[in-house]
């Protein structure tokens, strides 16, 4: 629904991850990866000597948020992003000293202190093992608000499957998932939901 939305006024960014995880799900479908296998302590690496990387091995979600702020902020392929961000970050400087920026994704950023840089990773790489639908990038986003709110209710059983999957391993607790009936039913289901918490 919110894609469709979106797709109403317009969203080039919108096409742009519908296609990445289309890509995602095809090397993941290549590689026999499914939800059951999935690894939640991987780690990445670099293939080549990078300035500002130690060497070692670094946890996957990082990799994911050093390359995805690189683009859509410092690089400004995000005009929501920059808007926000841009006054009060020397972009210039930024780019200008890539070996600081690679240092604080890779060795220096708290997994605890931005959890949800880990749930846009972990539900980007768990949305790779399900069939993906117009739907799928919004889900992402909406995930990190889990974050924010004590109960969730959705109709989705996908995306509670891999909200559950995801949980045991979060950096930071995750709102109960619910899921409720959808059309002229989901109303009262929420009214429901809302009074037992009252």
């Amino acid at each position: 629904m919110v894609a469709r939305h979106v797709a109403t006024v317009g969203s080039e960014r919108l096409e742009r991850a519908q296609a990445e995880t289309r890509a995602a799900r095809a090397e993941a479908h290549s590689r026999g990866h499914t939800l059951d296998n999935f690894i939640w302590d991987h780690n990445s690496t670099f293939t080549v000597p990078t300035p500002g990387w130690n060497g070692q091995d670094f946890e996957t979600w990082r990799a994911a948020a050093l390359q995805h702020w690189w683009r859509d902020l410092v690089l400004g392929e995000s005009r929501t992003m920059n808007d926000w961000l841009a006054p009060w970050l020397d972009l210039d400087a930024i780019r200008q000293d890539k070996a600081s920026w690679v240092s604080f994704w890779t060795q220096e950023a708290d997994t605890s202190a931005l959890p949800r840089e880990w749930i846009r990773w972990a539900m980007a790489s768990t949305q790779a093992t399900r069939n993906v639908t117009t739907g799928t990038p919004g889900d992402n986003q909406l995930a990190t608000y889990l974050l924010d709110v004590d109960v969730f209710v959705t109709t989705d059983k996908a995306f509670v499957a891999l909200i559950e999957a995801m949980r045991p391993h979060s950096p930071s607790p995750l709102a109960e998932t619910r899921r409720g009936p959808s059309g002229a039913d989901a109303v009262g289901h929420v009214l429901d939901v809302l009074n037992e918490l009252a």
